[in-house]
């Protein structure tokens, strides 16, 4: 049999499949089209609404004032206002969607096959990194089918509707293959062009994510692809999510055969299922009909059937199944590409941590690595040409990505929905990009809109590298390695006349406290750069260091897993301080956060529903902030030692108190649980301190667990702060109890930011804004000033 005929075969079979598991959905659809009958446009459940609105907002997919602009007008329960803000992200779209789908299409390349001498168009892939590409197990079955493939991307028209040049490329199935027959999916390499570049550098890839929230029933959805082998083409709008089943999604759309392996995008460009059959209409007997009831045969043509919806395989469904896979290093190497979302890093981090640790009888817990098995980077760039003589040309258009740019990641990652300052490409970073140091002479600037906004004193210590003495790594080679004590700032710092203090969070036990105080001011100082302010050199700030402190003053209690690493199971149990009060207090801040994020109340009441609530809390704040599990079970963890336990409250205030400035003006910059530590310790400062500005970002002080517990009580603004600004981001987990406006009696100035998806909790994130940095710069280079609300 030719190849042409086996996918044939292989898509009939898959179509008699789909059309069974329709049937069997029936129930489930016609619940649905009652429930759409009675006015819901989205029929789907609690969860999943409460889920997909929560990664719209957070994600940007609708902007937060369009969100309010939806529920304003009258009260909502949470169900209907769901449904309101689904209805407005189904109805408006930015202008950013169609460049963003453009860019979607890049991804998205046309698949033939050699034989006989001659091409055979059999269906459609797309790039899920910079290497690989995804497409159906009945497109290539085998290897062997993917070695004598060929790739087209660019097979199109061009805006004036002619043809377009296309980029041919061959696959490298030796190096790496993975197909499941069930799932109907099949993973490959594209053999890098003859420059070497990977083809996800040249057009893009999408970065698929594990996590749910990315549609719901009613919603609709976008294919990209090259039905029965013509130039890309596009589905959008009139198509609905049908039905959700465990494995599969059915929605109604026009596609045709060709469309075997396209991505099924929502309208946020992420990718939620990987088209793979037309479901037709069938008889009791599982025989396909035709447009005109008669059975369906081989010779009719796919025209003929009676196609009543579409089918495609839930690409979380994928990502785990290939997390479960036994791969050697190697080929895990390929998987981890696919980036953080799809969670195949984590396994790689486990992996890893096993390999490391021996197993009980003294051998590694990680099999061998195949001899045969050629890692990414081995892959040989195509030749000039390939078997068919066509020249593949090399990327043109391409610049290299700064390597300093730890931000950077490979271009057109459509499953993301962040603003475009977030939304990376391969080209130099934007101007308004953290990753770009500030220029080191800018002056701040008066500003008639804001009467703050003064010229910085001369006193103000310049940063020009030349006058701020040796370049801070030559300092920190001279300077032996500080191990657990504070570090005070520099005697004339802002003139002597204020202080400006950085008030850490938790996890920096094993941290050098000059380094961590070096990022804190980078990413200062790139917001006052934006802001028109000038910079600060880090030693001008005072940096009380109590990482070590807590993690001592714990230790006695057994409370925490301190490595992120050893948590390879339950990160719920390997974050969790020991039994009692403060385990108690651990698992409710995880529930209250959760249920402040939008997760609809857990109905159990007995302990193990108690432990299941924290369980699929944890999960939920997971889903929607893109944050690993265990980083944020390890804050929570931390908060409830600090707010239960007496004695590491007391260690953790003594040991920043020995480092605070005993009079004189204070600038307090606090962060996450140092948000927590900074209300207590306004109640300790010497009284010759005044407190000119308190900034608090990232904090968990939205949560009624947590402000109940402080020393001063709560939530009163506290008296001896002249002005608190808060930020705070909505996909940062810890932060999801603000604003902090509807919690605060007479609350602070505050004001949402849009931190990198996987970095929202990270300070120099915040303290990169503009709006945030202003802040302080202004607070810096002004006279005391008495607070709008004294």
């Amino acid at each position: 049999m030719d190849i042409a005929a086996e996918v044939r075969e292989n898509r009939v079979g898959h179509s008699k499949a789909a059309a069974k598991r329709y049937r069997w959905s029936g129930t489930d659809r016609d619940a649905t089209s009652h429930r759409q009958q009675q006015g819901e446009a989205f029929p789907d459940t609690p969860e999943m609404l409460a889920a997909r609105t929560a990664r719209l907002v957070q994600r940007n997919g609708l902007p937060v004032e369009a969100a309010l602009e939806a529920t304003r007008t009258e009260a909502l329960d949470r169900p209907m206002m769901y449904e309101r803000i689904l209805g407005v992200a189904r109805d408006l779209q930015a202008w950013s969607f169609l460049p963003r789908g453009v860019r979607a299409a890049r991804t998205v390349a046309r698949i033939s096959v050699r034989e006989n001498g001659r091409e055979i168009p059999i269906g459609t892939g797309f790039l899920v990194s910079p290497r690989l590409l995804l497409t159906n197990h009945h497109v290539f079955p085998d290897a062997g089918v993917a070695r004598s493939a060929v790739v087209e991307f660019d097979a199109q028209v061009t805006v004036d509707n002619t043809p377009e040049v296309s980029r041919r490329f061959v696959l490298a199935p030796d190096a790496f293959f993975v197909a499941d027959q069930d799932l109907d999916f099949a993973l490959v390499p594209v053999v890098p062009d003859s420059t070497g570049l990977p083809v996800g550098e040249t057009f893009g890839w999408n970065r698929l994510s594990v996590q749910t929230g990315k549609l719901v029933i009613g919603e609709p959805v976008n294919i990209i692809g090259h039905p029965s082998g013509r130039l890309k083409e596009i589905s959008i709008r009139e198509n609905r999510l049908e039905a959700r089943l465990d494995d599969f999604l059915q929605y109604q759309t026009d596609t045709e055969p060709g469309n075997s392996g396209s991505p099924v995008f929502n309208d946020q460009w992420e990718v939620t299922a990987l088209h793979h059959s037309g479901v037709p209409r069938t008889d009791d007997r599982g025989r396909i009909l035709r447009r005109d009831g008669q059975i369906w045969r081989e010779g009719d043509g796919d025209d003929a059937v009676d196609w009543v919806s579409n089918e495609g395989v839930r690409v979380s469904v994928i990502l785990k199944h290939l997390a479960a896979l036994p791969l050697d290093d190697a080929r895990l190497a390929f998987l981890t590409e696919m980036g953080p979302e799809s969670g195949l890093q984590d396994i790689a981090t486990v992996r890893s941590t096993a390999t490391a640790s021996p197993s009980a009888d003294g051998r590694s817990a990680t099999p061998p690595a195949d001899e045969g098995t050629i890692p990414p980077a081995a892959i040989e760039p195509i030749p000039p040409s390939v078997g068919d003589g066509q020249a593949i040309p090399p990327s043109e258009d391409i610049r290299a990505v700064p390597p300093q740019d730890t931000r950077t990641v490979p271009p057109s990652q459509n499953t993301r929905s962040e603003p475009p300052s977030d939304d990376t490409r391969t080209v130099p970073p934007p101007e308004d990009s953290p990753s770009v140091p500030p220029p080191a002479t800018r002056r701040s600037v008066p500003t008639p809109e804001d009467p703050r906004s003064v010229p910085p004193p001369e006193s103000w210590r310049s940063v020009v590298p030349s006058q701020a003495g040796p370049p801070v790594e030559a300092s920190v080679r001279a300077t032996p390695l500080r191990t657990g004590a504070g570090l005070p700032a520099a005697p004339d710092a802002f003139g002597g006349a204020k202080h400006l203090v950085f008030l850490h969070g938790r996890g920096h036990e094993e941290c050098n406290p000059e380094e961590v105080r070096r990022n804190w001011a980078a990413g200062l100082n790139c917001g006052l750069t934006r802001a028109g302010l000038a910079t600060i050199v880090p030693a001008d700030a005072c940096f009380p260091f109590y990482g070590r402190r807590l993690v001592d003053a714990m230790r006695p209690l057994e409370a925490l897993h301190r490595s992120p690493r050893v948590a390879v199971g339950d990160p719920v149990e390997a974050a969790a301080p020991a039994a009692g009060s403060t385990r108690r207090l651990y698992e409710q801040l995880i529930v209250e956060a959760a249920a402040r994020a939008g997760l609809p109340p857990a109905r159990a009441t007995s302990l193990e529903g108690l432990s299941d609530a924290v369980h699929k809390g944890l999960s939920w704040l997971a889903d929607t902030t893109d944050l690993d599990r265990l980083t944020i079970a390890a804050v929570f963890g931390d908060v409830a030692a600090y707010l239960d336990d007496r004695r590491v409250r007391e260690a953790v205030l003594d040991c920043v108190l020995q480092d605070m400035p005993r009079s004189g003006h204070l600038v307090l910059v606090s962060h996450s649980l140092g948000t927590v530590v900074a209300m207590d310790l306004l109640t300790r400062l010497d009284p010759a301190v005044e407190v000119d500005l308190l900034v608090t970002a990232g904090s968990p002080l939205g949560l009624d667990s947590v402000f109940e517990r402080l020393i001063s009580g709560g939530p009163y603004r506290p008296d001896r702060v002249a002005r608190w600004f808060n930020a705070w981001c909505p996909i940062d987990p810890v932060a999801i109890g603000c604003p902090l406006g509807d919690r605060w009696q007479d609350g602070p100035d505050e004001a949402p930011v849009v931190n990198a998806t996987g970095r929202a909790h990270d300070i120099d994130e915040y303290l990169a804004h503009a709006e945030v940095a202003q802040e302080i710069g202004i607070s810096l280079c002004s006279p005391a000033w008495t607070a709008p609300h004294a």
